[in-house]
C-alpha cells in the first residue's frame, strides 16, 4: 500500500473502474494517481484542495502506515496555517495574504473589496475578525514556519518507511540553513518538483487559462501526470524513466478561442 498525503495535487478521484475520464481535449488516460494505483502498488489518498502541511502530518501520525507501507507527501506552502477559526481548509491563503499585505501597510478593508468571492477575505468573516490572532501567530512562529518542511522531512525520516517528499510550491525550502539533500538516501528521498511552477510552465507566458485550468486533473495536464509518474516509479521501482517535465503545451493568444490543444 502507498499513502499519499497532499492538496489539490493529489486529490483523488476514483478510478477503480477505469481511466479517467479526460475532457475530449485529452487522451482517455489516467492521472499520476492512477498511474501508481495501476502500476505500482494499491493507494490510499489522504488529501484535500488547500490542505495544509500541518493537517497532513496530524492526519499521519494519527494513523501511522504500517512497517511495510510507502508514503508519498507533497510539501505544500509552508504559510499555510490551519487556523482553528478558518471556515474552509483553503481559507489559509486568505490569512496569509491578509497578514503579508497588511504588513506592508495596506488597507485589507481595500484587499478585501477586490478579492474573489467566497475564498475568505469577506468582510467581517473569520478571516477578517482574526487578523490581529493571524498577525500575531505568524509574526511570533516566523522561523518556525520557514523552518516547518525540514522539521517535517525528518519525522518522516525518522518514520523509517519508503518515502517520497515532493514539493507543490518553488518557495517550501527557501532560507532554509540546512542542505535537505543530505537526508536523500535508498529509503528517503525528496524532490523538489515545485508542482505549481510546472502548473503554470504548460503556459507559454506562464499565464493560466481558465478554460484549461477546468479540464485539467489535479492542475497537470497527462503528460506531466506521466512525468510525476516517472519519479515516483524511478524511487519505488529503480526505473529510468525521464523526470522531465513538459513545458510549452499551450500556445494561446490574447483573445484567441481555445479551440484545440496539442495533444490533438
Amino acid at each position: 500500500m502507498i499513502n499519499i498525503y497532499g492538496d489539490s495535487y493529489s486529490d483523488y478521484v476514483d478510478e477503480s473502474l477505469g481511466p479517467l475520464e479526460w475532457s475530449s481535449w485529452f487522451k482517455n488516460e489516467p492521472s499520476w494517481l492512477g498511474l501508481v494505483d495501476k502500476e505500482l502498488e494499491r493507494i490510499n489518498v489522504h488529501s484535500k484542495g488547500g490542505e495544509s502541511t500541518y493537517n497532513l502530518l496530524r492526519s499521519l501520525q494519527a494513523d501511522l502506515p504500517n512497517e511495510n507501507d510507502k508514503i508519498i507527501f507533497l510539501l505544500t506552502e509552508r504559510t499555510r496555517i490551519p487556523f482553528p477559526f478558518l471556515e474552509k481548509s483553503c481559507h489559509t491563503g486568505a490569512a496569509e495574504e491578509l497578514y503579508r499585505r497588511s504588513k506592508n501597510g495596506e488597507n485589507i478593508d481595500d484587499v478585501c473589496k477586490n478579492a474573489e468571492e467566497g475564498e475568505g477575505y469577506e468582510i467581517g468573516g473569520a478571516v477578517y475578525n482574526n487578523i490581529e490572532k493571524i498577525i500575531g501567530a505568524y509574526d511570533t512562529f516566523e522561523y518556525e514556519i520557514k523552518m516547518w518542511p525540514f522539521y517535517v522531512c525528518l519525522f518522516l525520516k525518522w518514520l523509517n518507511r519508503k518515502t517520497l517528499v515532493l514539493t507543490t510550491d518553488a518557495k517550501i525550502f527557501e532560507d532554509i540553513p540546512y542542505d535537505w539533500t543530505t537526508l536523500n538516501d535508498s529509503n528517503f528521498k525528496i524532490v523538489d518538483t515545485q508542482l505549481e511552477q510546472v502548473c503554470n510552465n504548460e503556459f507559454h507566458d506562464g499565464i493560466i487559462r481558465a478554460e484549461i485550468e477546468r479540464e485539467r486533473i489535479n492542475h497537470l495536464s497527462y503528460k506531466n501526470h506521466v512525468t510525476l509518474y516517472h519519479i515516483i516509479s524511478n524511487f519505488f521501482l529503480g526505473t529510468k524513466l525521464s523526470e522531465k517535465f513538459h513545458e510549452n503545451l499551450y500556445h494561446i493568444k490574447d483573445g484567441e478561442e481555445i479551440k484545440r490543444f496539442i495533444y490533438d
